[in-house]
């Protein structure tokens, strides 16, 4: 067998370079939440018809459930490994943004009750 595919991809992950790029690239998909908050307030009230205080709770939930666990998310590195762990983090972080985008109230239970509202009450 040869070595060199083995070897090369070693060095692959090896590089600083692109650890970094996909480091930042990594921050940037998740962080703009915490340092661009205030940019989306405006927009998400008027769209979902929300005062500012409700719409500020999401926020709040945001950073005491990406501070507060933390020494969780240790442990799971360590039981599971950094790859695994960055792969489901991933795949979530796009479902989040898939999901705040389709938004249409802050809670689940609003949508349930305007779909069970627009059905049809006559007997088919």
């Amino acid at each position: 067998m040869d070595a060199k595919p083995v070897e090369g991809r070693a060095n692959l992950l090896q590089n600083r370079w692109l650890i970094l790029f996909f480091s930042v690239l990594s921050m940037v998909a998740v962080a703009n939440f915490q340092y661009g908050w205030t940019l989306f307030v405006p927009p998400l009230q008027k769209h979902l018809h929300a005062e500012q205080a409700a719409v500020q709770v999401t926020f709040t939930v945001f950073v005491l459930l990406e501070t507060w666990l933390v020494p969780f998310e240790g442990w799971l590195v360590d039981k599971f490994g950094p790859r695994l762990l960055v792969m489901i983090g991933g795949v979530l972080a796009g479902l989040g943004w898939i999901g705040s985008g389709r938004a249409e109230s802050l809670r689940l239970s609003d949508k349930r009750q305007r779909d069970e509202s627009q059905r049809d009450p006559r007997p088919t």
